[in-house]
């Protein structure tokens, strides 16, 4: 199959390479493609061909390779299409870690309902894609999603028998509640996302968390000091609810400090903080929760928990080999948690 790459340029075949060598196309594909098994090609010849192919640059043609059987190299991504730093990290680390061990990922920037779902998928089966990698946190989609057999999510499911790789974000509240604690903070609130439709599974992991080290530290009042906001980041009134926020841990309940469980939200905070004349970290200590690009930049700079995608990164693309060349995966091996750490700045 000829044609035109993604370039422009005519594509390179093998009988390309087979009149440039001087050998059949047969043994050029037995050679690049490891069809032709039949066909009998020296170490000297063999080393001639691989060379000449790349010094052309050629690329085998991906339908070609699946109609002889070999592998399609390929990983099915999906992710939400909403805007978010913390999806683009994972994304961006999956990818680079899938082509170091040489993948290529076919990216579905999806809305998550059912029949967009369906609609990727038909075309991840026709790319012949290998395995899926679910790089989203909604449950509700990733649930519709579990039946699938080489499938990879960044997070656990309950009730569902799924390979997984996540954040301990249990551990991150743990270790953000040490830390403040450390400081000399002793009333410590937590301001928990949420949706309009309900808690979320990756929030609860926080918040159950953040509740254990409280009580380890024997602080009792930890379920007193909780604040729901949205989980929508850019919605038109996000000022309004930071300072509903600190009116109810701070100004009502006298909070030192509050781990925010996003960090936009820990950044809206600093600045409603500010509006009330609070100094951060002197009167309130602030902790976030996702250690994004913009942490830095803050005044005072934001302490963050960092979720080492590259890390996930790598444990996911191992359980993809896996799932791919063995089948399968006993289900005590089916879910890796990865140990946060806390980036701490001036914020706290």
């Amino acid at each position: 199959m000829s044609g035109i790459d993604t370039t422009g340029r005519k594509r390179v075949r093998l009988v390309d390479i087979a009149r440039e060598v001087g050998v059949s196309r047969g043994a050029v594909g037995r050679v690049l493609l490891g069809s032709g098994s039949n066909i009998g090609v020296s170490e000297e010849t063999a080393s001639r061909i691989r060379e000449v192919a790349a010094r052309l640059n050629y690329q085998p043609n991906q339908v070609a390779q699946q109609l002889t059987g070999k592998s399609s190299r390929l990983i099915g991504t999906i992710i939400s299409h909403a805007v978010s730093t913390s999806r683009a990290d994972r994304l961006l680390s999956f990818e680079a870690v899938a082509r170091r061990h040489g993948y290529r990922v076919v990216v579905a920037q999806s809305d998550l309902a059912q029949s967009d779902l369906d609609a990727y998928l038909e075309d991840f089966a026709t790319r012949g894609v290998e395995a899926i990698v679910y790089l989203d946190t909604s449950e509700a989609a990733v649930g519709r999603l579990s039946h699938l057999p080489n499938l990879v999510s960044c997070v656990r499911l309950p009730g569902h028998d799924i390979c997984y790789v996540q954040m301990d974000r249990a551990a991150a509240s743990r270790l953000a509640v040490d830390h403040l604690v450390q400081r000399g903070r002793q009333r410590i609130g937590f301001a928990e996302a949420q949706r309009v439709t309900g808690r979320l599974v990756v929030e609860e992991d926080k918040r159950t968390g953040y509740l254990a080290a409280m009580a380890a530290h024997g602080l009792t009042d930890g379920a007193e000091r909780i604040a729901l906001i949205g989980e929508d980041e850019h919605g038109p009134d996000q000022d309004r609810r930071a300072d509903e926020v600190i009116d109810e841990l701070v100004v009502k309940k006298g909070c030192d400090a509050i781990l925010f469980t996003r960090d936009w939200w820990a950044a809206l905070g600093i600045k409603a903080l500010k509006r009330r004349g609070y100094r951060v970290p002197q009167d309130v200590a602030v902790v976030g929760f996702d250690n994004r690009e913009f942490a830095s930049l803050l005044d005072p700079e934001l302490t963050a928990i960092d979720h080492r995608h590259l890390i996930c990164a790598e444990a996911m693309m191992n359980l993809v080999i896996r799932l791919v060349e063995e089948g399968s995966i006993p289900p005590s091996q089916r879910g890796v948690m990865i140990a946060p750490t806390l980036v701490v700045r001036q914020s706290s």
